[in-house]
């Protein structure tokens, strides 16, 4: 747990260092690389280590079929990625390395958005909410999102507008999702003329028929796309704390962006506004079946990041709406990242592991333990569901 609460003062003291020195390139240098040793090279930390480290090895025997593997997992972009990888290296690290890589130079193109002294700011929101859903544990889907901020990145600057969109069209090959975020992105676009009023009106629109959609999943066809999304059907979903949490802070994000860009000139910023309203409405409507809500919340939380962020700080001398709600947002993600440390699967990520200094003998007896709790807690869930 200590190494949590560094990497925490860490976070606050990059955020601080920025502001005081306007963004200095040598801060953040420091900063991203301790970032990337700390994601890419965790060792059997997280909650995927299993599933990637298994097909990663499946993918290094040259009797695995490719073909099937592709109609198996249904993205082809990451198995031919990491097929590639396992012709480099036989140690299944080099995917985590690689992975990391893009997402965070995907951040650190989407932060050149924002003022540099914010820049920090922007660092301590986005790792706070997503360092243990997505830099810890979904390589497909955090490769996925790399390659749509990267793009809706690049649409906005108006540079390389052919690279942009042709990462809107990997990125569902890397994982499923990777088609959400590509279309909260091109509604970002299609709507950029349009009225708040009207915006929003669609969107909620859109999300709700979305949601009605949702149900209908189970009486599609069983081929392409469609099995895979039934899977995320049966998961179902429940109400708790966090699901009050999220909606709160889905609540606020939505009302405090949309009453920011009601009448703003910023196009940039009110493009990412306009994405992270969609992408929270999604959320909002899903917030009952955990991993979708989650996952679509990916894309919710950096261009929520980005909007804030582009806002001004002061109006008449006073915090702007932006300000409020950009504290807000800080304060809920220190609360969201403590609050992962507190579930019951938190032993799959404490204690924190790296594969430059972790004593490989004293992790082996780790590994058993985190294996049989892990077991554990599938066998409690299959007999509370009756499996």
């Amino acid at each position: 747990m200590a190494f949590y609460i560094g990497l925490e003062a860490w976070l606050f003291l990059f955020a601080i260092t920025s502001w005081v020195t306007d963004g200095n390139r040598w801060v953040q240098s420091v900063f991203l690389t301790l970032i990337i040793i700390v994601t890419a090279f965790r060792f059997e930390t997280g909650y995927d280590w299993l599933f990637y480290g298994e097909l990663y090895e499946a993918l290094r025997s040259p009797a695995v079929d490719v073909n099937e593997m592709f109609q198996r997992y249904l993205d082809p972009a990451f198995i031919a990625f990491t097929k590639v990888l396992t012709l480099v290296s036989a140690d299944v690290q080099i995917l985590y390395v690689v992975a990391t890589v893009i997402v965070v130079l995907a951040f650190l193109h989407l932060a050149t958005l924002i003022p540099p002294k914010l820049v920090g700011t922007f660092w301590l929101i986005c790792i706070n909410f997503l360092i243990f859903s997505v830099f810890f544990s979904v390589v497909r889907q955090s490769i996925a999102l790399a390659l749509v901020l990267s793009a809706v990145t690049l649409l906005v600057v108006k540079r390389w507008r052919i690279a942009a969109w042709a990462l809107l069209i990997v990125a569902p090959l890397f994982h499923i999702f990777g088609a959400a975020y590509s279309a909260f992105a091109l509604a970002g676009v299609i709507s950029g003329k349009w009225s708040w009023n009207r915006f929003l009106l669609v969107a909620i629109g859109g999300a709700i028929a979305a949601r009605l959609a949702w149900h209908a999943v189970p009486l599609l066809p069983d081929i392409g796309f469609f099995p895979k999304i039934s899977t995320y059907v049966e998961r179902g979903g429940s109400i708790d704390a966090e699901t009050f949490f999220l909606v709160v802070l889905y609540s606020g994000l939505i009302l405090s962006i949309a009453r920011t860009y009601w009448k703003s000139v910023d196009i940039v910023g009110a493009f990412f506004a306009r994405c992270a309203v969609i992408a929270a409405l999604a959320s909002l409507v899903m917030i009952d079946v955990e991993v979708v809500r989650n996952r679509l919340a990916y894309f919710a939380i950096p261009c929520a990041a980005i909007a804030l962020l582009r806002a001004p700080l002061m109006i008449a001398r006073r915090p702007s709406l932006a300000a409020l709600a950009t504290t807000a947002f800080v304060v809920m993600s220190l609360v969201y990242c403590g609050t992962w440390l507190l579930r019951s699967s938190a032993f799959m990520l404490v204690p924190y592991q790296n594969a430059l200094w972790t004593d490989r003998a004293a992790a082996e007896v780790l590994r058993v333990e985190r294996l049989r709790k892990r077991c554990d807690i599938r066998s409690q869930l299959e007999t509370a569901l009756g499996c």
